[in-house]
């Protein structure tokens, strides 16, 4: 099973400070061996468009955990600890605690259940984006969707292209076992 994920977005400019805080980033994240996405934006449009008005600025799971200079190595180790779950002890949580958090995260989203359904129910796996085009959202998000939808093990697959992406039976499996304990 997946250890739980979290999304980090660095927006940044095209600059060697910008470049050398992404390698410190990155180096956090396997230094605390965490499952996350990393996504880098330098696109000013996309900056812009996510409504953030001051460069550098981290996002982690959507949440702003600075904006505007860039935080120590102990700020940033401490502002990336706090969404994974290593402050409970191994009686308190389990791989299935984690699991359930990590499948109810993404079910959150209504229309990550609507794209979710729609994988599900495909007869094979998906190489176009084009079943979801009646949905009216940019691509994207929709491949933010899809990578939080996979980070929570429901899909494999890539995004980039060519593109092809598939459920993930033995973790939906998974999920239905465990949703049905839960509520027992």
């Amino acid at each position: 099973m997946p250890k739980s994920c979290i999304n980090i977005s660095l927006l940044v400019n095209n600059d060697s400070k910008s470049q050398s805080f992404e390698k410190l980033l990155s180096q956090t994240i396997s230094n605390l061996n965490i499952n996350a996405y990393l996504d880098i934006v330098n696109d000013e449009n996309k900056i812009k468009s996510l409504g953030v008005s001051n460069v550098p600025c981290l996002l982690i799971n959507n949440n702003i955990e600075f904006e505007g200079d860039f935080p120590s190595t102990s700020e940033l180790k401490k502002m990336v600890s706090k969404y994974t779950n290593q402050t409970l002890t191994n009686e308190q949580v389990s791989i299935h605690h984690i699991q359930i958090s990590d499948f109810c995260n993404v079910l959150a989203e209504p229309i990550n259940i609507v794209i979710l359904e729609r994988i599900l129910n495909s007869k094979c796996c998906i190489t176009s984006f084009e079943v979801f085009n009646d949905l009216n959202i940019e691509q994207d998000e929709l491949i933010q969707r899809l990578k939080e939808i996979k980070c929570a093990g429901f899909i494999t697959g890539t995004f980039s292209l060519p593109i092809k992406f598939c459920s993930n039976k033995i973790n939906v499996g998974i999920a239905k076992i465990l949703f049905s304990n839960l509520f027992k």
